[in-house]
């Protein structure tokens, strides 16, 4: 005779199935639920639970107003079922339209205009052609940026005050972020037209750090640390100018914060073997200094890396 585990174990291990809630595998998330569904009657709130928790849309033009998703949100919202997590894709105007200065200056809105601006606990938010984001009226508590578009001003200094976790792709940062309680900070890809220092120094209890760049942008943040930092991440992937990519010299060596625990940290491939090597072991060395954990990793594809699930198992 067959054992059936109780109805409340068999819950735990399907939420326990699903895959992490990281932008790669939201997909793949909302699919095994769908599927969880149609087995078993008993599985079925908790896949429903999942599917509700989680909403995905297309805003063209960059308002709600566009997006035929507006009405399903706003019945979930009614509907006492809220929504948590919101992925969503901004398109503005096509990146050729002619008159790109009022292309430019047109406003693509991410958070829905729902009455009583609740706070959602995750955005994932995809930014297409041209427009300005606009990040007040909302309300959220870990923000993903990933900008698809032309280099763009992303007025960073208007964010919603209460983040807990910031990720930035590919976004050009122009001002300092007006987000005080940040914690966990991921940095990917991006264009920093402001100082290091005065990027992670807006973060005033930071506790993790991820960043993806080139050895000088990975340089730059190095020497910026906050004393707070229990935790770091570091991708390093080559450029073809040396001349802006210079690595370290065998006799250089780096500062870590004496509070830092783990640090992790990842090379192409493709670099040079002695560029490997010295760039290794500076953060090791450093990392020996204040007894911090370190793990280095090669990868094929360094600049491709995202640091979400990294993120996740250092306590985001």
């Amino acid at each position: 005779m067959p054992v059936t585990l109780p109805i409340e174990l068999q819950h735990r291990i399907l939420e326990t199935a699903l895959p992490p809630l990281v932008h790669r595998e939201l997909d793949e998330r909302v699919r095994l639920c769908k599927t969880f569904s149609l087995v078993h009657r008993t599985w079925t709130p908790v896949a429903q639970r999942e599917l509700h928790e989680h909403f995905s849309t297309t805003l063209l033009g960059g308002a709600w107003r566009f997006s035929g998703g507006y009405g399903r949100l706003v019945a979930a919202q009614v509907g006492g079922g809220p929504v948590k997590r919101l992925r969503l894709k901004v398109i503005g105007y096509a990146e050729d339209v002619e008159d790109t200065d009022y292309a430019d200056k047109q406003p693509l809105h991410p958070f829905p205009p729902v009455e009583g601006a609740p706070t959602f606990e995750e955005m994932w938010v995809e930014l297409e052609g041209r427009g300005t984001p606009v990040w007040r009226g909302g309300n959220v508590r870990k923000l993903h940026i990933y900008d698809l578009g032309p280099e763009r001003p992303t007025h960073l200094d208007s964010l919603p005050t209460n983040l807990t976790y910031l990720a930035l792709s590919g976004v050009t940062v122009d001002a300092v972020p007006s987000a005080p309680h940040v914690r966990f900070f991921l940095y990917s890809r991006a264009v920093c037209l402001v100082p290091a220092a005065d990027l992670l120094g807006a973060f005033q209890d930071l506790q993790a750090f991820a960043c993806v760049g080139t050895w000088l942008q990975v340089k730059d943040f190095l020497e910026a640390l906050p004393s707070t930092l229990l935790d770091l991440a570091l991708a390093v992937f080559s450029v073809d100018d040396v001349a802006h990519d210079a690595r370290p010299a065998n006799n250089a060596n780096i500062a870590l914060p004496p509070s830092l625990d783990s640090c992790i940290l990842v090379e192409s491939v493709s670099t040079n073997r002695k560029e490997k090597r010295a760039t290794e072991r500076l953060v090791a060395n450093a990392c020996e200094v204040v007894d911090a954990a370190f793990v280095y990793k090669w990868m094929e594809e360094v600049g491709e890396l995202d640091f979400e699930e990294w993120a996740l198992s250092v306590g985001a």
